[in-house]
């Protein structure tokens, strides 16, 4: 039998029928080989031939394993990504949320992209595959790349104080960025307690986008004193003298009454006196509220928690954090 007018190993199985041997090598091109019969001498010769097809290999489907990088900046500019996986060939094509992007062949297991700015213009996440065309080929795995959105995150250290009236507390303030955060940051505290002041050192922090930025939070305690009972602001009142005087008043018209000769005087007199003691009550009950000394409240931080909050503000981003005080 022939391939391609080569001669193969043949086995003769019937007038009808024979077998020949076709190495590896005979197909590892596409194509179209010419199969033909031969009989030798005498007479013989060669048959009509035939078409063996021969189908081109077809293209593996490609592994996706890794993206560099694998994050970048929400309103960053363009950068070429770098994709590392196996099967991959000069085909092969990067698709970025779907969508081809401009692809340039390395080797079987890297290729590299160009991303354009309009690709991370806002946060998310994007599935990054690898395409190989027909024959065979097909589309890989997929590879989540972050378009990170700038923010930081507020924390403080310690979280809780304790100190005594006139004493200071402070906490350390620490302002870690996310995504490449390197703006400026506001810092303010609120629900100071009474007899107390809380300030923030210094009131505004930039991180750099990598490394953080801290700042100092000082509560500021003011000591409790005793005033000493405050002086009468006016004469001494009546008030405590009142059940003697109404007893000596009391006594006064008794004595009167019987000294007066005739019943009629004497009840008017009567009626004088007890006029005259009830006005005195009246007079003496009244000048109580100018008498007797005051106690003035203790001045001063007041003992006991108090909690308060901590703000960080950088335009729309707001963050904050609480702390905790207790004051002896």
């Amino acid at each position: 039998m022939g391939w391609n007018d080569a001669d193969r190993i043949t086995t003769y199985s019937s007038s009808a029928q024979l077998t020949a041997s076709i190495p590896a090598s005979d197909i590892s091109t596409g194509g179209t080989a010419q199969v033909t019969v031969f009989n030798p001498a005498p007479g013989g010769g060669t048959s009509n031939s035939l078409n063996f097809t021969i189908n081109p290999l077809g293209n593996p489907v490609p592994t996706l394993a890794s993206l560099v990088p694998s994050s970048a900046t929400a309103g960053g500019a363009a950068f070429s990504l770098a994709v590392y996986g196996t099967n991959f060939i000069s085909g092969s094509i990067v698709r970025w949320g779907g969508a081809d992007r401009t692809t340039t062949y390395s080797s079987s297991t890297q290729l590299t992209a160009s991303i354009t700015a309009a690709d991370i213009a806002t946060g998310g996440t994007v599935a990054v595959t690898v395409f190989n065309p027909a024959p065979g080929g097909g589309s890989s795995n997929a590879v989540t790349f972050n378009i990170n959105i700038p923010d930081f995150s507020l924390s403080k250290d310690p979280s809780s104080a304790t100190v005594t009236a006139g004493q200071t507390a402070e906490y350390t303030l620490t302002v870690t960025p996310l995504g490449g955060f390197n703006q400026s940051v506001s810092l303010s505290c609120s629900g100071a307690l009474s007899a107390a002041t809380c300030s923030v050192s210094p009131t505004s922090v930039t991180p750099d986008g990598t490394n953080n930025a801290t700042a100092t939070v000082r509560i500021t305690t003011t000591a409790r004193s005793i005033a000493p009972p405050s002086l009468p602001l006016g004469p001494p009142s009546l008030g405590l003298r009142l059940p003697t005087l109404l007893f000596l008043m009391l006594i006064t018209v008794m004595l009167l009454a019987i000294a007066a000769g005739r019943q009629r005087a004497r009840f008017r007199l009567i009626v004088a006196l007890a006029a005259l003691v009830l006005v005195s009550a009246l007079v003496a009950c009244g000048g109580g509220g100018n008498g007797g000394g005051g106690f003035t409240p203790p001045a001063g931080t007041l003992a006991g928690t108090y909690t308060l909050t901590i703000t960080a503000t950088s335009g729309s981003l707001s963050h904050n954090t609480t702390v905790s005080l207790t004051v002896n």
